[in-house]
């Protein structure tokens, strides 16, 4: 009598087995739309999809959460390096991204540089006859039958910050081109002092 029970118990258990394991396997896959009319069939059991594509299926990867735009620290900014100077009526150069990271926008500050004759500055020089004269630097020296030396200093025009959007990627070189205003006659010195971009991942 107890191996008739036993036996019709472990008989029970094998069939209860069976029908819930052939009910996830039916149950596993569900199907999905969406609004553009492409559906997909998700395996519940391991997150995978493929999308329908006639009567294939085709394996569909998952898009990747991003952390989006940020401001590169200065030990990267570092490694963005370049050239450039100032053409008709805007700034053009190339940029070197040393960076792992998707450089999508920088921050260039520009200084319009121009020469302007350096002043002259009063001196006193004793003469001949034991006295002092009062003159330019420029004036003694042609007293003293000595050459002048013409001197000249760079000033700034102006000093602006330009914001530009680009794309660079890392270990990648790509031009870039700023619209200026005023910088007839004048030479360029620049600096990068911010950058925008998407960190490796």
């Amino acid at each position: 009598m107890n191996r008739t029970v036993l036996a019709s118990t472990a008989i029970l258990a094998v069939v209860g087995l069976l029908a819930y394991l052939l009910y996830l396997q039916n149950s596993r896959y569900s199907t999905t739309g969406t609004e553009k009319g492409y559906a997909y069939v998700v395996d519940r059991k391991t997150g995978e999809s493929w999308l329908l594509a006639g009567e294939q299926k085709v394996a569909h990867e998952q898009t990747k959460p991003t952390q989006g735009i940020v401001d590169l620290p200065s030990s990267e900014l570092q490694k963005i390096t370049g050239n450039g100077g100032f053409g008709h009526g805007s700034f053009d150069g190339k940029l070197y991204n040393g960076s792992d990271w998707t450089i999508s926008e920088i921050v260039v500050c520009i200084t319009a540089n121009e020469k302007r004759a350096a002043q002259q500055k009063e001196v006193q020089k004793p003469n001949r006859s034991g006295g002092s004269m009062t003159g330019t630097a420029a004036d003694l020296l042609l007293a003293l039958e000595e050459p002048v030396a013409e001197g000249s200093e760079l000033v700034s025009r102006w000093k602006r910050n330009f914001r530009k959007t680009v794309r660079i990627e890392p270990q990648t070189t790509e031009r870039f081109t700023i619209d200026v205003t005023g910088e007839e006659g004048t030479t360029a010195s620049w600096a990068i002092v911010g950058a925008r971009g998407e960190p490796p991942r």
